[in-house]
């Protein structure tokens, strides 16, 4: 079972439509290795036409990939590349358009990766790789927002600290003040910076966390199908 955080970032990531496919167009299978640790997932935020190769994912399933599967693969994604090239074109400086287009691109790439694990998969593997993958697509979407918000903030609070160094050099009348002021405005700085690390560092932190988890999961339910 998936833990409360996993839900919640499932069901961001379904609302994002954010698809991280982890998929390798190869040959052979791989068996469950329940002691395989090794991480192989990118916490940057997929692009509409990205691919983010799961080599955990694929060493861990009994995929048995044809050709005809590559194939489908490989054609229903070029697809979705040249649609998505096309409607970016047409969106020209639409910023709504543009969006929607990255969305459908998204999407497309979903359903060819779906398609491809329905090909090369076991039937009682097909529904956990997919929670799976919408757990890893949730954790990377939380990291990149989480990580925004500490960006934000930092940018928020050092335009705070600069107006303020402004007003209080404005104002001031000796040389003592205006050091003063610029000694608080570093020190204000070099507190953001070092509230900007503990953040970035609790994101990571937390996505390495989620992805174990996600890992355990579909370990755990592969073994109950096995």
């Amino acid at each position: 079972m998936f833990n409360e955080r996993i839900h919640r970032l499932v069901a961001a990531a379904a609302a994002s439509a954010l698809v991280v496919s982890g998929v390798i167009v190869g040959t052979g299978t791989a068996q469950a290795k329940p002691g395989a640790t090794q991480s192989s997932i990118s916490a940057s935020k997929a692009g509409p036409s990205a691919q983010l190769s799961d080599r955990w994912l694929n060493r861990n399933v009994d995929r048995t990939v044809t050709q005809e599967a590559k194939t489908d693969f490989r054609a229903a994604n070029e697809a979705g590349r040249d649609a998505y090239r096309a409607a970016m074109e047409a969106a020209g400086d639409d910023a709504d358009a543009k969006a929607a287009a990255k969305g459908e691109r998204r999407v497309a790439l979903a359903d060819a990766v779906a398609a491809y694990d329905a090909a090369t998969l076991p039937a009682a593997q097909v529904a956990p790789v997919t929670q799976y993958r919408q757990a890893v697509a949730g954790a990377v979407e939380a990291k990149a927002v989480d990580q925004k918000a500490a960006r934000s903030q930092f940018a928020s609070t050092r335009t705070e600290l600069r107006e303020t160094y402004a007003e209080a050099k404005e104002a001031a009348t000796t040389d003592d003040e205006i050091s003063a002021a610029k000694s608080a405005y570093r020190s204000g700085v070099k507190e953001a910076k070092a509230a900007l690390r503990v953040a970035s560092k609790a994101a990571a932190q937390d996505f390495r966390t989620d992805i174990k988890t996600a890992r355990d999961a579909l370990i755990a339910a592969l073994n109950s199908t096995a």
